[in-house]
């Protein structure tokens, strides 16, 4: 799954990020559709985006819930629209905890994430 999620980000595909989030999802102490729109926002300031997991590590927890921890390596172009790209940024890394669960039907789904920026 994180493969498709990658997959999606560098395509700047929000729509399809959505559908990997579950209806309850909580990111930041915001909801789905809340970070959805944040999603959105930071695509239309990128003519590309492109990102790398390191650091990936897995724990089972009850009743097909699990953690996974990762470092997310950003790095994007921002559209040439007057000093935008001036001040954006073009690379960044994030430390996440994410928190899966495998629904009955065999999909899997994000119910939660946390992220602070890593220094570089």
């Amino acid at each position: 799954m994180l493969d498709q999620v990658r997959q999606a980000a560098v395509a700047r595909d929000a729509a399809t990020l959505g559908t990997f989030l579950a209806p309850g999802f909580r990111g930041q102490g915001q909801d789905r559709e809340a970070v959805l729109v944040e999603v959105r926002r930071l695509f239309a300031l990128y003519a590309s985006v492109g990102v790398e997991f390191a650091d990936v590590t897995r724990e089972a927890k009850a009743n097909g819930v699990y953690a996974v921890a990762l470092r997310a390596v950003f790095s994007g172009r921002p559209r040439q629209v007057g000093s935008l790209a001036d001040l954006l940024p073009t690379a960044a890394v994030y430390a996440f905890e994410l928190e899966f669960e495998e629904r009955a039907d065999g999909s899997v789904l994000l119910r939660s994430a946390q992220w602070r920026a890593e220094t570089p």
